[in-house]
């Protein structure tokens, strides 16, 4: 089964070379763990954030009680070796995140010193 792990970019190196330890939580799609990767960077003040693509046995895979928000939530109670990453995703996470998160540009503001129009009745 292919899921998916977001963490803090100071974790690469590590991750990469020991895989991931017993009770690591992953996801069933990436966009839950850009989410999550992205919100943990900025939380702790990391530099950026990495998602890991891996091949897991479904037998290695436990499901757990989901956080409301996370929907399936799936838990490596072995970990995986680093054999199982098939890719790693260090792009700037921001783009996938939802339009109402983002800034938005502040509407013009009326001057009052202009004569607004009105509808005469």
């Amino acid at each position: 089964m292919i899921v998916y792990h977001g963490t803090t970019a100071d974790c690469r190196a590590g991750i990469i070379e020991h895989g991931l330890y017993p009770g690591t939580y992953v996801a069933p799609n990436k966009a839950l763990s850009q989410d999550y990767a992205y919100d943990r960077a900025i939380t702790l003040g990391a530099d950026a954030c990495v998602v890991f693509e891996l091949d897991v046995p479904d037998a290695m895979i436990a499901k757990v009680e989901a956080w409301w928000w996370t929907g399936d939530q799936l838990l490596l109670p072995l970990g995986c070796p680093p054999s199982c990453i098939v890719s790693i995703d260090d792009s700037d996470p921001r783009p996938y995140q939802a339009v109402d998160n983002e800034p938005r540009a502040p509407e013009a503001p009326v001057t009052p010193d202009v004569p607004q129009e009105t509808e005469k009745h």
